[in-house]
């Protein structure tokens, strides 16, 4: 099954496009390369501001009430500019956190998420387990792959 693309999908990449070619110049892909400590990049709040942190959230969660296809577009454009930080985490575990039937970690967490100021890490390969203690819920393990752990709230 093939995705079609509409005119607005075509338009959404020439707009993200566009903003990586202002915010995401080589020398902010170098910069990054080259710090010593992984940080926010400079233009995360403009990701922020243009909603696109958010993109694929409920606008009561603070997002734009779009989808994960339109997402994919803003993924496929950030990764075209090789845009460092952590939008693709952030926006993966934001996706799994509102896919979850969990009304209180959506409530706290994707707020946070979708306006810029929390970040997230994603575990791709991990060997976790989960318990209760009390009202909390302990995990352990181990993750081999964590995308975003440095920078993650």
């Amino acid at each position: 099954m093939g995705i079609g693309l509409t005119e607005e999908h075509e338009a959404l990449a020439e707009s993200v496009r566009g903003f990586a070619e202002r915010y995401v110049p080589a020398s902010v892909v170098r910069a990054a390369l080259e710090a010593d400590e992984e940080s926010r990049p400079p233009f995360w709040s403009a990701l922020a501001e243009q909603g696109l942190l958010g993109l694929h959230l409920e606008e009561e969660q603070g997002g734009q009430g779009y989808g994960l296809l339109e997402l994919a577009i803003v993924v496929e454009e950030l990764g075209r500019a090789a845009a460092p930080g952590p939008f693709l985490p952030t926006v993966l575990a934001s996706a799994v956190v509102d896919a979850s039937s969990n009304a209180k970690a959506r409530a706290e967490l994707l707020p946070g998420l979708a306006d810029g100021s929390r970040t997230a890490a994603v575990a791709l390969d991990a060997a976790l387990t989960g318990r209760r203690d009390g009202g909390a819920l302990v995990v352990g393990g181990t993750a081999a792959t964590v995308l975003g752990a440095v920078l993650a709230d």
